[in-house]
């Protein structure tokens, strides 16, 4: 719970009520009386562990809560989940209240050296003029030594980047990616050349080490060329969308379906009964698309290529932009109960 002075209104965040792990957001006007939910809700589903973070902080024990009443921002610091595995794992996420959208801005589930260790039940307080997070002490959650607790402080101070560091880094990754697609055709390499010395050196922060070292290393890409790599992913172009569609057609199919079922559903009978024989599956009838093979089924398609690449840099500039402003992040195959 957490009081704004400006706006004169408390601030409520998550919670449990009864076995009903809540991540809800109210507010409450203390000169008016009202009050109002940003975000109502209940615990979602844990999302899959290939997929990244979740756009907002999951529920957990100890959650320690700062607020900035100059930037209208709510900073949420996590401690123990509230999974069955009790991980400790310490993230801090950031809600703006102005544009109601959690972004997560720090985040350590391992011992790592200059970083604090992560903890559950621990302090956490703000100070709104120097701009500076203190965390202190906890409990680091050690099976081995249960009775463990902390007396570490340690000092957080968020660095943002300014709007001309921000164009600066979104022209870089423009040009960076054009100068990709130059270097990529070796017919092109005078003009990949070209546009390495001026356009893409001009968006380089030579004062950056690290931009410094990109930028040679992109330089090496005109004399090596683009290195590719059988196991990283490839855009979906139409022939290939045929080809993974002819190959689950396919696809064997199992003797016993009864006896998988079972497997699955976890039954404990272990003689199921056997297949009837209208519950026998036959093969999909072929379609225009799986009738033989396709030759240019493994042949390269430089421009779907390029495509796949121009979406990542898309998705990359997206992250500057309001989150109602771009496209949605989840995939819209969440939404389908399989």
């Amino acid at each position: 719970m957490l009081f704004h002075p400006t706006q004169r209104r408390l601030y409520m965040f998550a919670g449990q009520r009864n076995k009903e792990q809540l991540l809800d957001i109210w507010w409450w006007d203390v000169d008016s009386g009202r009050c109002g939910a940003i975000c109502p809700g209940v615990t979602p589903a844990p999302p899959p562990a290939a997929t990244p973070l979740t756009p907002a902080p999951a529920a957990g024990f100890t959650q320690r809560a700062t607020i900035d009443p100059d930037t209208d921002e709510i900073f949420v610091l996590s401690g123990m989940s509230k999974e069955k595995d009790r991980r400790v794992c310490n993230t801090l996420w950031a809600l703006s209240l102005r544009r109601l959208a959690w972004t997560c801005v720090y985040r350590n589930d391992s011992v790592a050296p200059n970083h604090p260790r992560p903890r559950f039940a621990h302090q956490l307080v703000y100070d709104p003029h120097r701009k500076i997070h203190y965390l202190f002490g906890g409990n680091p959650g050690s099976a081995g030594s249960p009775r463990l607790r902390l007396d570490d402080l340690w000092s957080l101070r968020l660095q943002r980047p300014s709007s001309s560091g921000v164009v600066g880094v979104a022209r870089a990754a423009i040009r960076e990616a054009c100068y990709r697609e130059l270097a990529a055709d070796p017919r092109l390499a005078p003009a990949a050349l070209h546009y390495l010395r001026h356009d893409l050196h001009a968006a380089t922060d030579h004062g950056d080490p690290l931009q410094v070292a990109n930028f040679q290393k992109l330089a090496t890409l005109l004399f090596s060329g683009e290195k590719s790599d059988e196991r990283s992913p490839v855009s979906l172009s139409p022939r290939r969308t045929r080809t993974l569609a002819a190959r689950r057609a396919r696809a064997p199919l199992q003797a016993d379906h009864v006896r998988v079922l079972a497997q699955v559903l976890g039954i404990d009978d272990s003689t199921p009964e056997p297949t009837q024989p209208f519950e026998e599956c036959l093969p999909p009838t072929p379609d225009t698309w799986d009738v033989g093979h396709d030759a240019e089924d493994h042949t390269a398609d430089p421009h779907w290529d390029s495509r796949q690449s121009r979406i990542q840099l898309y998705d990359r500039l997206a992250h500057y932009y309001k989150p109602s402003t771009v496209p949605p992040q989840g995939d819209i195959m969440d939404l389908v109960t399989l």
